[in-house]
């Protein structure tokens, strides 16, 4: 929506505008200050505008409007580098001080909108896209080969909040701050969750009407933007719970309804999950879209032109969302609002009973295990669930580190076992190490209090990754994605509440079902499965550029002997020339990561 660059001194500053929200529109930036001399760029959302307005003594009137990038310098020169304390939103930006060459930049809470950064020796480069880093001279273009070895291992894309696909590059971690003065850049975590801290209310209803209050309001917040709303319904709990709070504030302000975008299909879960979208829609004013595996083929263009800008393997894992934001795109929309995580967020880990028992509860942590039992593993036997959620608390924490000591790296063997991943790229990487930092950085929650647990997960660099994967796609395609559930005031009333709000008879997400009932038909509020869709995208794709598929993974022999394990990759090939369905999910990790090695590394940008 627009593009523009200002050069102050020895520091170049530049924007590529994406228009989200009825302020932007009038946004150009970077924009400098003609009474401090400081200059702003910026990628951001700022929710608690009327609270800061009010702290920063700015008054306004109806032909008088504050943006949010202004709101934000404002900020900084009233607190300085303590203005992120001020700040509720999604934010990522950087204040250039020409006159104390300084350079302030701050990302939001939760890591919604990305921030990149290159250091060395004087140079400083930073954007919210490490291919635009790339781009600048003195940056090499070197492919981290350890974080490839991550891909085909999978469960490392979570391994810490850092690390990017390219050598020197970095992330700045959520919740964090970067000053660069005299040569040196300093980084510092401005906000973290309190374990000591409860909400203490009278009773059942005063926390649910404390709930609904704080939810309302962020998806209300959420809700600002210049084009008509729409918002994800896969029938899930978390976005149809959204998208039922977003239809009735639009019906009682008077708003344009709801459209919203659900992924159908006519398999056996895709059936049920299209059933209970349905179930929503049916309650009436609400514009519902219905986007079937079928529509990869009429996409198929846009399909590849989007792939082709993935600047990390791990975005080809939800090729499902990324036709939904092309869809929703063509429809004319700029946001999407999205049910990214609940569990997380308002429930507690899966195997909470045992910390009741670790904690001498043995009456409720049995009857929240009989709940689980009979609401999510009813197939199972009693004694499966109570071996599943019981087994890890009743190891004593010194037996588990003394069973580390010996064992090893965590998982070693059995990720090679599971994986493509050649040895020798495995023993350049040492694998072995990156598998104990991603255990340092999980397993705290074994030996937590239930909160601390809590708040571990929510922190773990694995929300984090997914966070960043959903915004990149969606970016791809033109869209802002916007998660009432991680807005930074939901997260510390859940984080706050007692267990018995978050979880309740082996329900999971207890409160945000009970915010449910009230604008939700009560099977959709209570439901207790979740089924998935995504992967029936993936194959129609597949099927559509199967021949294209395994010509790509003939043209570069030696990049496949590098990387991979060729004796294993071989049969996989085999089996899915054979069926085209057999080993197909391997044959799609492997070409992702081909695709995206050749752009990077052989051909250039």
């Amino acid at each position: 929506d627009g593009s523009d660059v200002m050069v102050e001194g020895c520091a170049g500053l530049g924007q590529l505008m994406l228009h989200s929200t009825p302020e932007s529109l009038q946004e150009t930036l970077p924009w400098k200050d003609p009474l401090s001399g400081l200059v702003i760029t910026a990628d951001a959302r700022i929710d608690n505008r009327d609270d800061l307005l009010r702290k920063l003594e700015i008054e306004t009137d109806e032909e008088t409007t504050v943006l949010d990038s202004r709101l934000i310098l404002s900020a900084y020169r009233k607190w300085g580098e303590d203005c992120v304390d001020f700040l509720v939103g999604d934010f990522a930006f950087a204040i250039w001080d020409e006159k104390r060459r300084k350079l302030f930049c701050a990302r939001d809470h939760i890591g919604i909108r990305p921030f990149y950064y290159f250091v060395s020796g004087e140079l400083f480069v930073f954007a919210s896209s490490a291919q635009a880093i790339l781009q600048a001279r003195g940056v090499p273009r070197k492919v981290n080969e350890a974080r490839v070895a991550d891909f085909l291992v999978g469960l490392l894309e979570g391994i810490n909040k850092t690390v990017s696909f390219f050598e020197g590059i970095l992330r700045l971690p959520p919740a964090h701050t970067a000053v660069l003065s005299e040569g040196r850049l300093k980084l510092r975590n401005y906000w973290e969750l309190e374990p000591e801290y409860e909400l203490r209310l009278r009773s059942d209803r005063e926390y649910e009407e404390a709930f609904q209050c704080v939810f309302t309001t962020a998806v209300k917040d959420r809700l600002r933007c210049h084009t008509p709303p729409a918002a994800m319904l896969s029938g899930g709990l978390d976005s149809s719970t959204i998208a039922g709070v977003a239809r009735d504030i639009l019906r009682s302000s008077g708003g344009d309804q709801l459209r919203t975008f659900s992924a159908v299909s006519d398999s056996e879960y895709g059936q049920i999950e299209s059933g209970f979208a349905q179930q929503v829609i049916d309650q009436g004013e609400l514009v519902p879209m219905m986007v079937e595996p079928g529509d990869v083929a009429r996409l198929k263009f846009k399909i590849r032109r989007t792939r082709g800008l993935f600047e990390d393997p791990f975005d080809s894992g939800i090729l499902m969302p990324m036709v939904l934001y092309l869809v929703a795109r063509e429809q004319g929309h700029t946001v999407l609002l999205d049910g990214l995580d609940g569990d997380l967020v308002v429930s507690l880990p899966p195997r909470y009973p045992a910390y009741l028992l670790r904690d001498g509860h043995w009456k409720q942590a049995l009857a929240e295990t009989l709940g689980l039992k009979a609401n999510f593993f009813h197939k199972a036997s009693l004694f499966w669930v109570c071996d599943h959620v019981f087994r890890a608390s009743l190891v004593p924490n010194s037996l588990k580190r003394l069973l580390r000591r010996f064992r090893g790296a965590p998982g070693l063997k059995e990720a090679l076992r599971n994986s493509l991943l050649s040895r020798e790229l495995a023993e350049q990487v040492k694998l072995e190490h990156r598998l104990e930092e991603y255990s340092r950085n999980t397993r705290g929650q074994a030996d937590a209090g239930l909160r601390q647990a809590h708040i571990n997960r929510v922190m773990a660099p694995f929300l984090t990754v997914a966070i960043e994967r959903y915004g990149r796609v969606a970016a791809y395609c033109g869209i802002e994605h916007r998660q009432p559930l991680l807005d930074k005031r939901v997260i510390e009333f859940c984080v706050g509440l007692p267990w018995r709000q978050k979880v309740r008879d082996g329900w999971s997400k207890y409160l945000l079902r009970k915010q449910a009932e009230k604008v939700l038909p009560q099977a959709v509020a209570w439901r207790k499965g979740w089924e998935h869709v995504g992967w029936e995208f993936t194959h129609a794709w597949m099927q559509l550029d199967k021949g294209n598929a395994l010509r790509k993974l003939d043209d570069n022999p030696e990049l496949l002997g590098r990387l991979f394990d060729l004796a294993a990759l071989a049969k996989a090939k085999e089996n899915y020339q054979l069926t085209g369905e057999d080993d197909e999910d391997t044959i799609w990790e492997v070409l992702n990561l081909v695709e995206w090695h050749y752009r990077n590394e052989v051909k250039g940008m």
